[in-house]
């Protein structure tokens, strides 16, 4: 059976395959067709477009829901991060105020040193006043 006559050989080979093959193509591409006529609307019973209505107002009023609630924490976040803002620039302002009068307070008591050791007076005695230097002294 050489020359592929009869049921042996190439031509039986080839039946086999062949059903082996198409078999499971031709039961896909059934469910292909099935599933595209049901997705453009093959059933147009009122009742299951009913459904499908009302099943789509459902998704929406969730998801319009859901949009709400995230809109909500979106805007108190938002606030909180304002008064953050607001408190750390008032922190800002205090911290550079007080800098500030440190600085000029330093500046005071720097100056007060310098005159006070160009009248030739020792810090500790200018502290006191020209009143209780006059009656520290020794008898009286």
């Amino acid at each position: 059976m050489p020359d592929g006559s009869g049921k042996g050989g190439f031509a039986g080979n080839i039946e086999e395959y062949g059903e082996a093959v198409l078999k499971p193509v031709k039961d896909e591409a059934g469910k292909i067709l099935e599933t595209a006529a049901n997705s453009f609307g093959a059933s147009n019973n009122p009742q299951d477009q009913a459904k499908k209505q009302q099943e789509q107002a459902q998704r929406d009023a969730q998801n319009a829901k859901k949009k709400q609630t995230v809109m909500q924490g979106l805007s108190f976040f938002k606030q909180q991060e304002a008064v953050q803002r607001q408190k750390k620039q008032q922190e800002d302002f205090e911290r550079k105020q007080k800098e500030t009068q440190e600085d000029q307070e330093k500046k005071r008591v720097k100056q007060i040193q310098v005159e006070q050791k160009g009248k030739g007076l020792h810090p500790e005695f200018a502290a006191r006043g020209k009143s209780e230097i006059k009656r520290g002294g020794v008898g009286g």
